[in-house]
């Protein structure tokens, strides 16, 4: 066996083992909501008021998942399934790892900002206040390192003097 396909071998052992582990968490904490809700609404059947802080015990862990997966970023090398994969990231490596540290930042600090929020909320019960604020932050997290892909691949263009297109 070559050293080529042992490290195939090996990294999709690894990849085979991130996905099972992400799906399990993802099917954990469906789970976890789903019992949350059925819980409240169980208690408002029997005339019971039962407060629970729906919105920071879902959006709390899903601002930490969203953190946790934004870590992983800066380190993922190109590749097909996992990351920001724009036609920009997919043409050059160089805007590949920019683009996914920034990514990295950015998600970082869009789960930090969903945590503040859903806290907020809980004490304050300002709706318009969390939905701007998971808007904010599904546009820091999301839309800002797609931008940020173009705009660094027209900068290593510029530079490598190639066409920009």
């Amino acid at each position: 066996m070559s050293h080529y396909t042992r490290k195939k071998s090996k990294n999709l052992k690894l990849q085979k083992g991130i996905s099972i582990c992400a799906t399990t968490i993802m099917c954990l904490f469906v789970y976890f909501i789903w019992v949350m809700i059925v819980i409240q609404f169980c208690g408002y059947a029997l005339g019971d008021k039962i407060e629970i802080p729906l919105a920071l015990l879902i959006l709390a862990p899903l601002g930490l998942a969203i953190m946790a997966l934004s870590n992983y970023l800066p380190v993922t090398k190109q590749n097909k399934t996992f990351g920001i994969r724009t036609s920009a990231t997919v043409k050059n490596e160089e805007c590949w790892r920019l683009t996914h540290q920034f990514a990295g930042l950015m998600g970082m600090i869009a789960g930090l900002l969903i945590i503040i929020f859903s806290v907020i909320f809980t004490f304050t019960n300002i709706l318009w206040l969390l939905i701007i604020g998971i808007v904010f932050s599904i546009l820091l997290g999301a839309v800002s390192p797609v931008i940020y892909s173009y705009i660094i691949l027209n900068k290593i263009q510029k530079q490598n003097g190639d066409e920009v297109k």
